[in-house]
């Protein structure tokens, strides 16, 4: 837990962190006191306007919280925006960033840091893995039965991993909920390790994790190349759909329906950005048309997708 923050005594705040899920989860600690309104964006295109925003004050709004989801990349192509902001004066708003950590030399970084506005979510070292975990399944909305167990197998899939630890968690959940969670369940989730589903592949390959995605593709005894296009298109509508709106019911209603956006979801888009997820969905659909052709390799066909999906993340980072 972090100490009662007062947003309103600096213009510019940051909570960091490597695990997005516990970056998202400190944020909602930071945010706790906060009752104004709360304005959210991904790597704006203009951040010039919304920098000029929290330098506006409204005679009829309270001040608002911007919050600012943001990759490396993007803070140091507009560094000097985000430097202007540490001695600021409070205005209109305050802005929060919610990003990686900071580099050791990074000047925005230290500026913050020596003012005491950097909010770190640290992540568990692998020695305090299993026993952070325990903790947090001893958290779950529903009870968990032989915890050692459910843990010891949740880490066996994921190893380390503590956003596909916490997924995994959260999926179990909402298989059994309201029951408990067993360890069958989470071997019911993740299958045989030979047979890995779609989504697997869905995250590697939209993570620009080339090998590991093409690696699934060939474990995954009777993934069909249509279901594995179909589940990475509707990841990409989703992404694009969650950049439109912060509201979950409608973004749920702009990417067709379905469950509501997930946190991995809404972290995936704010790192791909709009222009890179409408490339994106160009080339999956480009790679369906292709499938349907007579005589294709398919597997050559995703494969050139995987490849390009890497160049394509590659260039935003």
């Amino acid at each position: 837990m972090v100490a009662t923050i007062d947003l309103t005594s600096a213009c510019l705040h940051a909570v960091t962190g490597s695990s997005w899920r516990l970056r998202d989860d400190l944020l909602a600690e930071v945010l706790q006191h906060w009752d104004g309104p709360v304005h959210r964006h991904a790597e704006p295109d203009d951040l010039d306007a919304v920098i000029l925003s929290l330098s506006t004050a409204s005679l009829f709004e309270p001040s608002a919280v911007v919050l600012l989801r943001a990759s490396k990349a993007y803070l140091n192509r507009h560094k000097e925006r985000f430097m202007a902001l540490v001695e600021a004066p409070v205005q209109g708003g305050v802005m929060v960033l919610v990003t990686e950590p900071f580099a050791a030399d990074q000047a925005l970084g230290k500026a913050l840091a020596k003012a005491g506005r950097v909010y770190r979510a640290t992540t568990p070292d692998p020695r305090s893995l299993r026993s952070w975990l325990q903790q947090r399944l001893s958290a779950a909305p529903v009870h968990v039965e032989r915890s050692d167990e459910v843990a010891a197998a949740m880490i066996r899939h994921c190893g380390d991993d503590v956003d596909a630890l916490l997924g995994l968690l959260e999926r179990a959940v909402d298989l059994v909920e309201p029951d408990a969670v067993r360890p069958d369940d989470i071997r019911a989730l993740v299958g045989d390790p030979v047979e890995r589903p779609a989504w697997e592949f869905t995250d590697a390959a939209l993570s620009g994790k080339r090998a590991q995605a093409m690696q699934i593709l060939h474990d995954g005894r009777g993934l069909d190349p249509h279901h594995v296009l179909a589940g990475l298109a509707n990841e990409l509508r989703r992404c694009l759909a969650v950049l439109a709106s912060d509201d979950d019911a409608e973004a749920r209603r702009l990417s067709g329906g379905g469950t509501k956006p997930s946190y991995h979801t809404r972290r995936r888009a704010a790192e791909l950005g709009q222009q890179a997820c409408c490339r994106l969905l160009a080339g999956v659909i480009q790679a369906q048309r292709a499938l349907r052709r007579s005589g294709v390799d398919q597997l050559l066909v995703i494969e050139a997708l995987v490849a390009n999906i890497q160049r394509v993340i590659r260039l935003r980072r």
